[in-house]
């Protein structure tokens, strides 16, 4: 069963009474990971990503900066001392989260649980009133359409094909946005934007289900 989760930026703790800035985005850098104390890439894009990158280098989860460019910072993320209690409910209930990004004041989450009774433990589990969460039903039966790839565009296609050659992609990364740019003669902006776009497009493989479910969960349902 396929699930997307939206909750506010401060729920992890990284970004706590201050929204990020318009044009300025995080994603975890994995696909289909858990969190158990183990190292994860935050990536930091867009327009402001200095400050943004300043400000997260003093929460207490961030483990250092693996990469940095004017336009892209990756940092390594640790959650193995207070793990927030959206990341602790999903484990705790076969969750795995496929991707999660946040923009301005919101934190989206793609998760899969194994099957219904798992994503209804999830939502009786969850406990934050300080972090009040959607959660909206892409997939009740936990289907995947591998047309997925048929939504992609020439141009995001041909980005992330290059990037993969590249070695975008690894960690530590073989080559940067810029690299890339200079390679398919357009801007890093436009790289970064076909890159993630064309990510999200393949991460929606699963998202031609039925009717959206959306189910406000509080600390006391």
């Amino acid at each position: 069963m396929l699930v997307e989760i939206t909750a506010p930026a401060s729920v992890l703790g990284l970004l706590e009474n201050r929204p990020l800035p318009e044009g300025t985005e995080l994603e975890f850098e994995r696909t289909a990971f858990g969190f158990d104390g183990r190292l994860h890439s935050l990536v930091v894009t867009g327009d402001d990503v200095s400050s943004v990158t300043r400000s997260l280098r003093e929460r207490p989860a961030i483990d250092g900066v693996t990469a940095t460019s004017d336009t892209e910072t990756v940092l390594r993320l640790r959650f193995d001392t207070i793990i927030p209690e959206l990341l602790k409910c999903i484990r705790e209930t076969d969750g795995t989260i496929r991707s999660a990004t946040a923009t301005t004041d919101t934190w989206t989450f793609e998760v899969r649980f194994p099957n219904t009774d798992a994503s209804s433990r999830f939502y009786r589990r969850y406990d934050d009133e300080r972090h009040p969460i959607t959660v909206r039903r892409l997939n009740h039966q936990g289907t995947t359409d591998r047309r997925s790839n048929g939504q992609l565009t020439a141009d995001q296609r041909d980005a992330l094909a290059r990037a993969v050659a590249a070695g975008y992609f690894e960690v530590p990364r073989r080559t940067t946005l810029v690299e890339l740019a200079d390679e398919l003669d357009i801007s890093d902006t436009a790289v970064s934007q076909r890159i993630r776009r064309g990510m999200a497009n393949v991460l929606q493989d699963s998202a031609l289900a039925s009717e959206a479910d959306d189910t406000t969960v509080h600390h006391d349902e």
